[in-house]
């Protein structure tokens, strides 16, 4: 960056991060566009601590945001929202979603209504602020005979769920999968994906790729209710988004009431894949266009 000038940079990096000093400095000759899913711009929550509230970060942080960039792509609407709020923004802000890739994740035509049980798969880190332990006292509530959990993943907890995938006839641990074809291959055998993390003083959920993954091979979502999730979950209609505290109670009776109404589980998949289609590159790349055509020969 040093050795050139004039180059097109998409810059994504954390709030307050104080290495920004430095970033500036490297691309003071170039066109920088900031990329960001962060929603909190108040610096009531923020993820990295060191020297971030500190004046100085603060007015770097200030005017780079203010002065320097060209324009901002935000992942979601609470991320513009927050920083329209919280910054006098003279650039054009663009939502520009992550996306799938479709030759991986699509939906399998045979679908069948009539299974024995209802296939839920959480895919993620083992962790406890995934809400792993969340999925396990779920299942400790659900009949063995009508629900079958499998878990994709790696983490502290995989020696639990190891011990209670030997114990329990319907858990499936696994491991962790790195081949996205064959982590598709998971999805399409399942029938809801099971998302219940817990928001900490650092973090909590702000996209969620897996979520449009899984949508676009037909699965529905539970979630708790994040800001990532909530972007793309329409409650009752392509998925369910619960609160943390209430999560397990009531996505244990909408998995009962999935188990038993089939036809309401079909009609929730089919909006779910209808709504994944709006995250498919070939429409999130005219998003990045507004911004990009204006600096680049189209």
């Amino acid at each position: 960056m040093l050795l050139t000038r004039n180059q097109i940079v998409v810059l994504g990096i954390a709030p307050y991060d104080y290495r920004l000093l430095f970033l500036s400095f490297l691309l003071r000759k170039h066109t920088v566009f900031y990329h960001t899913s962060w929603p909190y711009w108040d610096y009531s929550f923020y993820p990295k601590r060191f020297l971030a509230n500190t004046s100085f970060i603060r007015k770097t942080w200030k005017k780079f945001i203010e002065n320097k960039i060209k324009g901002i792509f935000c992942v979601t609407k609470p991320c513009y929202q927050s920083l329209i709020e919280n910054y006098n923004i003279h650039v054009k802000s663009v939502i520009v979603s992550h996306a799938y890739d479709k030759k991986i994740y699509y939906c399998l035509d045979n679908y069948s209504r009539n299974f024995q049980k209802i296939r839920v798969i959480y895919v993620g880190r083992l962790i406890n602020k995934k809400g792993i332990n969340k999925i396990l006292d779920l299942i400790s509530q659900l009949p063995e005979d009508k629900f079958k959990f499998g878990f994709v993943g790696n983490g502290l907890l995989k020696n639990k769920l190891k011990v209670t995938s030997k114990k329990q006839n319907n858990v499936n641990y696994y491991g962790y999968i790195s081949n996205q074809h064959l982590l598709a291959y998971h999805m399409r055998r399942s029938d809801i994906i099971i998302l219940p993390s817990i928001k900490t003083g650092k973090w909590e959920e702000l996209f969620g790729m897996v979520i449009i993954e899984a949508m676009a091979c037909g699965l529905i979502v539970l979630s708790t209710d994040h800001c990532g999730p909530r972007e793309i979950i329409k409650h009752g209609i392509n998925g369910f988004i619960y609160g943390e505290s209430s999560f397990v109670i009531n996505a244990k009776e909408m998995l009962l009431k999935l188990y038993k109404e089939r036809e309401y589980l079909l009609s929730m998949r089919e909006n779910a894949i209808a709504s994944s289609k709006y995250y498919m590159d070939i429409n999130l790349s005219k998003q990045w266009d507004i911004l990009l055509n204006e600096y680049l020969m189209v």
